[in-house]
């Protein structure tokens, strides 16, 4: 079935009358031959006890879901069988799910502010710009990037890195992105939630140079040469550049 779009209003003068009449019948003409359907894909649910609120969604080139907004109290970000608790008055967040609506990750963005717009890059960067009260730690790491305010309500622009795998045979094998920061490294560097986890090293040939469990997530890469070389935990993995 056909989509037909009129327009319709009440104009005295009738020569502007006949124009609107024009373009009205154009509009119709034109849209009749198209035809459109709708179906259902999947719908996530995240909210807590108090008031939630979504602002802004977007998408990355891999078909992952972004959403900002803020939060009261705590709120389970995970839509489904999982937990990722985060807790806080009057904050906003940014939160990744996968194409199909499954988890990815939550990070807090301010304690007291907004968050207006989220873009992603072709190279997987997230883009974050809105307004916030008081002392804000933008990093969303374990470390700090504090920005004091100035003013009643200052603006923030923020952009977050994401690492994706595109090492080799190696790339189609990866379902999700590792944290692995400070990236690239001079020495050691960190997996987050990697701690107690068996994690492999590969070269840019994909030849393993080291297989182990670590224990809180540290991984000592000052041993091996300058180069370009994957993290692998759990199915999971990253590319890591050694300086």
């Amino acid at each position: 079935m056909g989509i037909t779009t009129c327009v319709l209003a009440i104009i005295t003068n009738q020569k502007t009358m006949k124009k609107l009449l024009s373009y009205s019948i154009s509009i119709c003409l034109l849209s009749s031959g198209f035809s459109q359907s709708v179906s259902f894909k999947w719908a996530a649910r995240v909210g807590g006890s108090w008031m939630d609120q979504g602002y802004e969604v977007s998408h990355d080139p891999f078909g992952n879901v972004y959403l900002t907004g803020s939060f009261d109290d705590t709120v389970d970000f995970d839509p489904g069988a999982g937990t990722y608790n985060m807790t806080s008055f009057g904050a906003t967040y940014a939160l990744k799910l996968d194409s199909s609506g499954n988890f990815k990750w939550a990070r807090q963005i301010t304690t007291n502010g907004s968050c207006y717009d989220l873009k992603v890059d072709a190279d997987n960067n997230v883009y974050i710009s809105g307004d916030f009260q008081d002392s804000c730690d933008f990093d969303p790491t374990p470390g700090q990037f504090i920005i004091a305010q100035t003013e009643i309500s200052d603006a923030y622009v923020l952009k977050w890195g994401q690492f994706v795998s595109t090492v080799g045979i190696e790339e189609a094998n990866i379902p999700e992105q590792l944290m692995v920061y400070p990236n690239p490294t001079t020495g050691t560097v960190h997996i987050e939630g990697g701690g107690g986890k068996y994690i492999q090293i590969c070269n840019s040939q994909g030849g393993l140079v080291y297989s182990g469990i670590t224990s809180d997530g540290n991984i000592d890469l000052s041993q091996f040469a300058n180069g370009l070389y994957m993290l692998k935990i759990e199915g999971k993995g990253v590319k890591v550049i050694k300086q």
